[in-house]
């Protein structure tokens, strides 16, 4: 077949080729409709794909957690149980360790009371002031020991320090050496006068009342020290046999079972969550959406299809525009503009063919 030549045919296939060129710019815009079409609805796949999923993890974590939360609220439970039963077993232990000491040192603190009642009875008798029968006395006149040592140095920095730097402090306002040296010269005499009356009065007067009542207060002492390491052994024992617990145990263990069986029966629960819940939820919610999904997706393949056969038209009439046409007249004529141009002077000047239009057209822009 002889090949057409677009520069010896007329006006009629001039206008076949403004229709081409017309038809051709329609598929391009309309394939690029279709393309914003698909893009859209794989956008649309894309989101409801991405609701679906994330609807699944929310209600996966909600109904998992609800589980866990059932399980855990029981064990709590048992877990406050104990708790009371536990301080109820230490108050109860308590008062038992409190009637054991009390029992063990009975015969200490009887003894004790004896002491005390017998050495106001020799100060009684002796006529001595009852102010003077106590530690802080016999830590001062007749030491023993470094706690009364302790009380001595005590006693000295409240003397020689404290008040009288009290004194200056708020009488002297802090100013004037001769003022703090007439306080310390003051308070020393005072404390120094007062020490050696009281001894006069007692020690020196009465040296072996003291002496004795000195003896009573070291057995008081010795026998405290016993009472002291005998509550040391009595609330260090582990043995618990002795103070009637067992119902108190007995509860705890219960408990302490009841939290292992619930224990196990809540890993139980979570495996078959894992196992199988969770399928059944995910298939569950996949099927409420596999309706809008399918109707999508075939939407989309509908689009694809038709855009496959748009692009098809395209190269075709490209092709043949591109043979028949571009190879004559050249690209740069090849557009509705310049054809309704050319058709515009065939008409006017009754020209028969088209490459006299051009030629026209040509000397007309030069």
């Amino acid at each position: 077949m002889k090949e057409k030549n677009i520069l010896t045919c007329g006006e009629k296939e001039l206008g076949d080729l403004k229709n081409l060129l017309l038809s051709l710019d329609e598929q391009k815009e309309f394939n690029t409709r279709l393309e914003l079409e698909e893009s859209q609805i794989e956008h649309n796949i894309e989101s409801k794909e991405k609701e679906q999923n994330e609807e699944i993890q929310l209600t996966i974590k909600k109904r998992l957690s609800e589980i866990t939360a059932t399980y855990e609220e029981q064990i709590n439970r048992r877990k406050n149980k104990i708790k009371k039963v536990k301080n109820k077993k230490e108050k109860h232990k308590s008062v038992k360790v409190s009637e054991r000491i009390a029992a063990e040192t009975a015969s200490l603190c009887e003894e004790n009371d004896s002491y005390y009642e017998e050495t106001k009875k020799i100060y009684k008798e002796n006529h001595i002031l009852p102010i003077f029968n106590n530690r802080f006395y016999y830590a001062i006149y007749s030491p023993r020991g470094v706690s009364d040592f302790g009380i001595i140095a005590l006693t000295l920095l409240l003397i020689l320090l404290a008040i009288p730097m009290g004194i200056y402090e708020f009488l002297a306002g802090g100013k004037g050496v001769a003022g703090l040296v007439a306080i310390y010269a003051v308070d020393i005499l005072a404390a120094g006068g007062l020490y050696f009356y009281i001894a006069t009065i007692t020690k020196q007067r009465y040296p072996e009342v003291i002496e004795r009542v000195k003896q009573i207060r070291l057995n008081i002492r010795r026998n405290k020290k016993q009472i002291n390491n005998i509550k040391k052994q009595i609330r260090k024992d582990k043995d618990e046999s002795i103070y009637g617990l067992e119902e108190y145990d007995k509860q705890i263990r219960a408990f302490e079972e009841k939290i292992e069986q619930i224990s196990k029966e809540k890993k139980k629960a979570i495996q078959n969550f894992e196992e199988v819940t969770r399928e059944i939820i995910t298939n569950e919610i996949k099927e409420r959406y596999t309706p809008q999904l399918q109707e999508l997706r075939k939407s989309y393949d509908e689009k694809i299809k038709e855009s496959r056969e748009c692009e098809e038209k395209i190269d075709q009439m490209m092709m043949l525009v591109a043979n028949d046409y571009e190879a004559y007249m050249g690209k740069e004529l090849l557009n509705c503009n310049t054809i309704d141009q050319l058709l515009t002077i065939m008409q006017e000047k009754s020209l028969g063919t088209v490459s006299e239009a051009i030629q026209n057209y040509q000397e007309r822009a030069s």
